[in-house]
C-alpha cells in the first residue's frame, strides 16, 4: 500500500518554506545592497586612480570638467569622456545600485566642479586643505539607501560611504 502524504503534513511543508523565505529573502536583499555598494566604492577607486594618472600627466592639475551632462550625446568635458584614455573599461562609470543616470547620460557620478582644475598639492574646499576631506567625484543620487547611502571618491584618492565635510549646501548636493 502506498503511503501519501496528508493535507496537514503537505500544509505544514509549505508553511514552513514560507516561514524561511520570509527569512531568508530580505537576508539575500541585504548582502545584494551591501554588494552593489562595495562594487560602486570599487569603481570610484578606479576612477581615483585615473585621476591620479591624469594628474601625473598634467603637472598635478585635477582635469577641469563640468558637473556632469544629460544625456550621452552631449559633447562636453566630464569624467566619463575626459577620463576615458586612463580607464579600459566604461562601465567603471556605473554604480550597479543606479537604474537611469548612467543610461541617460553615460555616468552614474558627479564632478565636484568647484576642484576643476586644481592642483592635487593645493585643493582647497569650503577652508579646508585636508585632501580626505574634499569630495572629488560621488554619486548622483543616493543609490545605496537613506543613511550613507552616498558613495563619495576624496581628494586622498579614497572611496569612502561617509561625509567628510560640513558645508550648509553642498557642491555635489551630498553634503550634511
Amino acid at each position: 500500500m502506498k503511503r501519501a502524504f496528508t493535507m496537514p503534513e503537505l500544509l505544514v511543508v509549505i508553511a514552513v518554506i514560507a516561514a524561511l523565505a520570509g527569512i531568508a529573502i530580505p537576508i539575500g536583499m541585504g548582502i545584494y545592497r551591501k554588494a552593489q555598494k562595495v562594487r560602486c566604492q570599487s569603481n570610484l577607486r578606479e576612477i581615483g586612480l585615473a585621476l591620479d594618472a591624469y594628474a601625473n600627466d598634467h603637472r598635478g592639475n585635477l582635469p577641469d570638467l563640468m558637473s556632469m551632462r544629460r544625456k550621452k550625446n552631449e559633447d562636453l568635458p566630464v569624467l566619463e569622456t575626459v577620463l576615458s584614455r586612463y580607464l579600459t573599461n566604461p562601465e567603471v562609470f556605473r554604480c550597479p545600485a543606479d537604474k537611469e543616470f548612467y543610461q541617460k547620460s553615460g555616468s552614474s557620478y558627479a564632478w565636484n566642479h568647484l576642484v576643476s582644475g586644481m592642483n592635487v598639492n593645493m585643493m582647497e574646499f569650503f577652508g579646508s586643505e585636508e585632501r580626505s576631506s574634499i569630495p572629488l567625484v560621488g554619486d548622483k543620487e543616493a543609490f545605496h539607501g537613506k543613511e550613507d547611502g552616498t558613495n563619495l571618491l576624496y581628494g586622498d584618492f579614497r572611496a569612502r560611504d561617509k561625509v567628510r565635510f560640513q558645508t550648509g549646501g553642498g557642491a555635489l548636493g551630498h553634503a550634511r
